[in-house]
């Protein structure tokens, strides 16, 4: 039952597992849901929200008592995303599928799920209880999270009493305001301390902002939120989309989801809340280009590090000095990470390896499926294991790709936080000059 309005008091150490806001919920015990035999048809409904937008909602009907509204921005024909919406199905979860890019004619981007409003979501949240009698769970995954918070918290504030509305769950949400220049720490969005409602987190064992969630976590928390997060084994960001029987860890992970649901809903519904915000939700920190492209960093040592590739082989950065070296944080799943490789094969090959070299560093993926991805894709340069993402984090890493330009001396000069096309001619300028300028600070 909700508990009086008041700002939740975040438990003592050694609290019960369900209300301490960062233990890790394990649900191991929970019954696998078989695996289901065929999509099953699905009905759509229209609702418009405050600002005139029409969305589009498919309703996937299910026997159960739980309604789960799933904001999502993806391609529907992924075979992944449609086994995963048959075994909520089959384990009788009535899902209600709405893209709020679509309904705004924004196409895809982080940027632009960062910086939605919550009207959509608000629309929803009205229209479900008039709909269905069912438990309702809101849940978004990565930067879906925020327009998530934004249109709940505005739900929330004209709704103040007892409803059906159970909290969100957050796939592995990227709750972070504009990606910042790589090396530097991002900076929490403004609706993380500005809401009111339950929230679980499922956050996957390997997922690029694991170690961030401790942050995460307080802020939603010190802001009045009652937060909680069970990491997910095995499992990388995205699991719930990759194709079936891919990864093993991965398809128990999606046969434990409606599980996981169920259990959110009932710790969710009994967690303590805040009175309803008053105030507009704030607005998300504006977009600026300062961060983007190439950019020149304050003349800095970097971590050193040492780690060995797909055959055991070890590399020292340390080792590296006297060349202009170019260490790029990656992963096989980044399709933007992938993109820059044939120009990064082309810049390798413009210099002599005694003055320019690569070091590419991938995230948290293990050797032999980093050496599956070496036999398709060419590759003119050391691939280095960061298995535990512990380098990632000692670089600050927080997008894929980051890279970093060091001069011969081992220093830091120069970083991007996104894939460029690094054969470009001003990207080459920089390196030559870099080439010349020995010693200089």
């Amino acid at each position: 039952m909700p508990q009086p309005p008041g700002k939740p008091q975040r438990p003592p150490l050694g609290a019960n597992r369900l209300t301490a806001p960062l233990t890790v919920l394990l649900l191991a015990a929970l019954r696998s849901v078989p695996l289901p035999a065929g999509d099953a048809p699905a009905a759509h409904l229209t609702v418009t929200d405050g600002l005139g937008q029409e969305i589009d909602v498919e309703v996937r009907p299910a026997e159960g008592d739980l309604l789960l509204l799933w904001l999502y921005e993806l391609e529907r024909d992924r075979p992944g995303f449609r086994h995963t919406l048959e075994i909520l199905e089959a384990a009788g979860i009535e899902v209600w599928l709405a893209d709020p890019l679509a309904a705004a004619f924004l196409p895809r981007s982080n940027e632009n799920q960062r910086t939605l409003p919550g009207d959509s979501v608000a629309a929803l949240l009205d229209v479900a209880p008039a709909q269905s009698p069912k438990r309702i769970l809101l849940m978004g995954h990565d930067r879906m999270a925020l327009p998530l918070l934004r249109g709940l918290r505005q739900w929330q504030a004209a709704h103040p009493g007892p409803t059906r509305l159970a909290g969100a769950v957050l796939l592995y949400p990227n709750l972070f305001g504009q990606n910042p220049i790589a090396g530097e720490e991002p900076g929490l969005d403004p609706v993380v301390e500005a809401t009111h409602y339950p929230l679980l987190v499922l956050q996957p064992e390997f997922g690029s902002l694991r170690r961030r969630m401790g942050p995460v976590l307080d802020a939603l928390w010190a802001g009045g939120a009652a937060a909680f997060v069970e990491i997910v084994p095995g499992v990388r960001d995205w699991y719930l989309l990759h194709e079936t029987g891919a990864d093993p860890a991965e398809t128990e992970a999606t046969r434990q989801l409606p599980g996981q649901l169920r259990h959110a809903a009932a710790i969710l519904a009994a967690a303590p809340r805040s009175a309803a915000p008053v105030a507009p939700p704030p607005s998300p920190t504006p977009a600026t280009t300062a961060s983007r492209g190439l950019v020149q960093r304050p003349v800095a040592t970097p971590p050193d590090f040492s780690l060995r590739d797909t055959q055991g082989r070890q590399t020292r950065l340390s080792d590296q000095v006297g060349a202009v070296t170019l260490v790029n944080f990656w992963a096989t799943w980044c399709p933007p990470c992938v993109e820059e490789i044939p120009s990064m094969n082309t810049l390798a090959g413009r210099y002599d390896p005694a003055d320019f070299r690569i070091l590419s560093i991938n995230f948290q993926e293990g050797a032999e499926q980093v050496a599956g991805f070496l036999r398709r894709v060419d590759v003119d340069f050391p691939v280095l294991l960061d298995r535990d993402g512990a380098v990632s984090a000692q670089w600050r890493v927080f997008a894929f790709p980051s890279s970093f330009l060091l001069d011969r001396e081992g220093r830091v000069r120069y970083s991007v936080n996104s894939a460029i096309p690094w054969d470009e001619p001003g990207v080459m300028e920089v390196i030559d000059g870099l080439l010349v300028r020995a010693g200089d600070g």
